[in-house]
């Protein structure tokens, strides 16, 4: 099973206020950053936020592409004993 690595981005919509590109990474950074210091007050433009957001997450997911085989996954195998250990691979979108 292969799941994609989504930077993210600001999307930009007519009529539509900016938003980060939804189930990525930086929509889940910018998530955190609400739990953590709360939402951005009444009036106030949400773009340093989205930018700083989309920059650590491209940064993340582009240093697990260039890291990938730094990733092993060991689990314990649940059909038997022992433990089945699978090498990983990251598949990235950074745009």
């Amino acid at each position: 099973m292969t799941t994609k690595l989504v930077a993210g981005k600001i999307e930009k919509t007519t009529g539509q206020p900016d938003h980060l590109t939804a189930d990525s990474m930086a929509a889940a950074i910018d998530a955190a950053l609400t739990a953590v210091f709360g939402a951005p007050r009444p009036g106030e433009d949400p773009h340093g936020r989205f930018v700083m957001a989309a920059a650590v997450a491209r940064g993340v997911v582009q240093y697990l592409h260039d890291k990938h085989d730094a990733l092993h996954v060991k689990t314990r195998n649940f059909s038997g004993t022992g433990s089945h250990e699978e090498s990983v691979t990251v598949e990235v979108d950074v745009t």
